[in-house]
C-alpha cells in the first residue's frame, strides 16, 4: 500500500474511567511502552457532598471570553505544503534557569521512584514546557496583548506548570499503585535501609542520632526531596517498625 505522510496530526483525549477498570484497560506493557504515560491522570479520593455552589456568571463570563479569544488565534498556513507554521515560544535565562533547575531535580528522582513511575518522568518534563506555553497564552490572552508579539515566557509562568506538574506525578504514584497489589519497599524507604547500612560503623551502644541519619539520607538530594528529621523518624518508626526515642 506504500507510504502516506499526514502533516499537522494531533489528537487530545479527555475522558473518566473507573479506577478498577484502569488496569484492564492498560496493561503493565502500556506503561513501559509510553502509551499510558502519555495521558495526565487525575484520581479522585473523596466525592464531596453534593450542594448547590456553582461557579459565579462573573467567573463564566470571564473564563468563556478567554477560550473565545484563544480560538480567534490565526493559524497559519504554508501556501505551498499545507502544513501549519508554528508559533515559537521562547524562554528567556530567568525561565531557562528555573526550567533547568526542576528538569535536574526529576532526573534525581528518578533514583528514588518504583520503576513504573519512572516510566512516567520523561513525559511529565516535556509536559511542564507545553503547561508553560497554554498558561502563557491564557495570560496573554486574558490582558488582550497580542501572542505574535508577545512570545516570551516569563518565570512565574513556568513555576507555575512545575506546580501542575508536581500535582500530576502525584497522581501518576498513586495510579502505579493500581498496578502494584503486592507490598514492596518504597524507594524512599529503601534509601533509608541503605542510608542505616552506611552508617552503621558510627552506632555506640546500639545507637544512632537522628540528625545523622536525616543528614546522611539528604545528601545530594535537591531541596525538593529532601526530608526533616521528624518525617525521617515517622518512617522509621511507622514504616521500618524500628525504635526511636529522646536523647
Amino acid at each position: 500500500a506504500g507510504v502516506k505522510y499526514v502533516p499537522n496530526t494531533g489528537m487530545a483525549i479527555i475522558g473518566g474511567i473507573p479506577t478498577r477498570i484502569v488496569t484492564k484497560t492498560f496493561s503493565e506493557d502500556d506503561i513501559h511502552n509510553g502509551l499510558l504515560p502519555r495521558f495526565l491522570p487525575v484520581l479522585v479520593d473523596n466525592k464531596l457532598p453534593y450542594n448547590d455552589k456553582t461557579l459565579s456568571e462573573d467567573a463564566k463570563n470571564s473564563w468563556s471570553s478567554i477560550i473565545n479569544k484563544c480560538y480567534e488565534i490565526p493559524l497559519n498556513l504554508d501556501n505551498n505544503t499545507g502544513r501549519v507554521i508554528p508559533l515559537i515560544l521562547r524562554l528567556n535565562n530567568e525561565t531557562f534557569n528555573v526550567y533547568l533547575s526542576f528538569r535536574c531535580e526529576y532526573d534525581q528522582l528518578l533514583e528514588l521512584l518504583p520503576e513504573r513511575t519512572r516510566a512516567f518522568i520523561p513525559k511529565l518534563q516535556t509536559y511542564c514546557l507545553r503547561l508553560a506555553a497554554i498558561l502563557h497564552i491564557l495570560k496573554t490572552v486574558d490582558v488582550n496583548k497580542d501572542i505574535n508579539s508577545n512570545t516570551v515566557i516569563d518565570a512565574e509562568t513556568m513555576k507555575d506548570a512545575i506546580k501542575l506538574i508536581r500535582y500530576y506525578t502525584h497522581q501518576v504514584d498513586k495510579l502505579v499503585r493500581l498496578y502494584s497489589p503486592k507490598e514492596e519497599l518504597e524507594p524512599h524507604q529503601k534509601r533509608l535501609i541503605i542510608t542505616l547500612h552506611k552508617l552503621r560503623g558510627e552506632v555506640k551502644d546500639g545507637r544512632l542520632y537522628l540528625k545523622r541519619i536525616t543528614e546522611a539520607y539528604n545528601q545530594g538530594l535537591s531541596e525538593h526531596l529532601i526530608l526533616k528529621s521528624k518525617h525521617i523518624g515517622t518512617i522509621l518508626r511507622n514504616e521500618l517498625r524500628l525504635n526511636t526515642g529522646t536523647s
